[in-house]
């Protein structure tokens, strides 16, 4: 596979996952914001994984191993408290429907998808009258830089599956998980990521996952052109030794970036993306500890709220800020 075919794959990936990103602005929650939902673990004293609002202000409910029990909470909260448009609701309610058949963190993002959106998706069985005027087009920006550097692991492993598993965020925005993973030969691999929703780090995954289909077997591409790649190198250290060991091609280092302009909203998505395979990994779970018993009352902290009531001159005049939250909290987890 060229080059160009290369680049073709990660244009029509773009394209596809574009069908779920486009044409949204911010619906209208009447008094509150955020509506959706975090797959969380060992929290409000429910052992294991759960659900839980990401807004526990407006939507304040303990976490649930049923995600019904938290999507219908958040609906009627919608309705009855926040005092939200009906559209509002019934795409809440749409969202919710979203995740029937679906487990685990799946089911959160696929509630999270719908209810960030502007416009509820339709059934199939829906006869909507045809648009006069035709979708407007998008132009994704992806920027993707590699290292130079590559490491060198034993055996024919399979990249996607530590991407799939381990390039994962929450919240919104969406922040990455950077713990550092142990892989094969002692090496170490972190994600540090951010998307300005729940769409677009699903999006980079993606875009990485096709960089690998496209190249990492593709023994017709040059040599040069295969930016993962199953091999085989001679062992090393025996004067005759004539034995091929298997091993995967990794970058030492990625970078993705995406940009996406929204028609008709001025507004824009965008996130990027970074991994790195080390060979060390240090911890100080110490500092982890501290931060989820409570340590939003650090001097970094105060610091912080500090700096936040002097930001109005960023903002525009005739803005004060009378109150910040600020919120300390470790990107891995121990």
């Amino acid at each position: 596979m060229s080059k160009v075919a290369t680049l073709s794959t990660l244009a029509l990936l773009v394209q596809s996952t574009m069908a779920r990103l486009i044409f949204r602005s911010s619906p209208d929650f009447g008094s509150c914001f955020n509506p959706t939902i975090e797959y969380v673990k060992d929290q409000d004293g429910i052992p294991g994984y759960g659900y839980k609002p990401a807004n526990a202000k407006d939507f304040a409910h303990g976490a649930s191993p049923d995600v019904e029990a938290i999507t219908e909470f958040i609906c009627s909260n919608l309705q009855n408290v926040c005092r939200a448009p009906a559209t509002s609701y019934d795409l809440c309610k749409v969202a919710a429907s979203n995740t029937q058949g679906k487990k685990e963190k799946d089911a959160a993002d696929a509630f999270n998808i719908v209810i960030t959106s502007a416009t509820p998706p339709t059934s199939s069985s829906s006869s909507a009258a045809p648009s006069e005027t035709p979708n407007p087009t998008v132009e994704p920006k992806v920027n993707i830089k590699f290292s130079k550097e590559t490491v060198a692991l034993p055996g024919h492993i399979d990249p996607k599956w530590w991407f799939d598993n381990y390039f994962t965020a929450t919240g919104i925005p969406a922040l990455c998980d950077e713990t550092a993973h142990r892989m094969p030969d002692n090496n170490f691999l972190t994600f540090s990521c951010e998307g300005a929703d729940n769409g677009t780090v699903p999006m980079m995954k993606a875009i990485l996952n096709s960089v690998v289909d496209a190249t990492i077997d593709n023994t017709t591409a040059k040599d040069e052109e295969r930016i993962f790649k199953h091999d085989d190198l001679m062992c090393h250290g025996e004067e005759k030794c004539v034995k091929f060991l298997p091993v995967t091609i990794f970058p030492q280092s990625v970078h993705v970036a995406v940009a996406i302009d929204i028609p008709n909203t001025g507004g824009a998505l965008s996130g990027n993306m970074r991994y790195t395979i080390s060979k060390s990994s240090s911890d100080n779970c110490k500092l982890c500890s501290f931060l989820s018993a409570g340590g939003g009352g650090t001097a970094a902290s105060a610091k912080i709220v500090e700096v936040l009531k002097d930001t109005s001159k960023f903002i525009s005049p005739g803005f004060g800020i009378g109150s910040a939250i600020v919120t300390l909290t470790c990107l891995s987890q121990c």
